[in-house]
């Protein structure tokens, strides 16, 4: 989310012509040009845009789907292990001289290597890990 993308239609025929550009069937208001310029894209404006470009002869529009993926990466472990055994996952918001991990979770691995994956992670990107076996 946040980035940019310009949409862009070359069309042929008697001058002169106008363009429209729309949002799911909506008109976008003052979008007349043959390039479409979108800034800070946000999810509200995924969605099937379409020009109509239109001269003395009629009009004609071509529809295309934009499309917003917002990715995120996660940290995660890999625990190689017994399985059924019992692992407490712990966290360093950073690495610091003083022993400062703090309790995560506890998982039991159903399979060997197993991964854990903090859903949290990109809100903290400078955690650091560690899997210490419960006995």
């Amino acid at each position: 989310m946040g980035g940019n993308a310009d949409l862009s239609v070359t069309a042929i025929g008697s001058l002169p012509l106008s363009y429209q550009w729309s949002l799911n069937g909506g008109l976008l208001a003052g979008e007349t040009g043959s390039t479409l310029h979108l800034t800070g894209l946000q999810a509200s404006q995924a969605g099937t845009y379409s020009v109509f470009v239109t001269n003395a002869f009629g009009s004609s529009n071509v529809p295309v789907l934009l499309s917003l993926l917002d990715l995120k990466m996660f940290a995660g472990l890999v625990i190689a292990g017994t399985v059924n055994s019992h692992y407490r996952i712990e966290f360093q918001p950073a690495v610091v001289g003083a022993n400062t991990w703090q309790m995560l979770t506890n998982v039991t691995l159903t399979a060997s290597p197993s991964v854990f994956f903090d859903i949290d992670s990109p809100k903290f990107p400078m955690r650091y890990y560690r899997a210490v076996p419960i006995p």
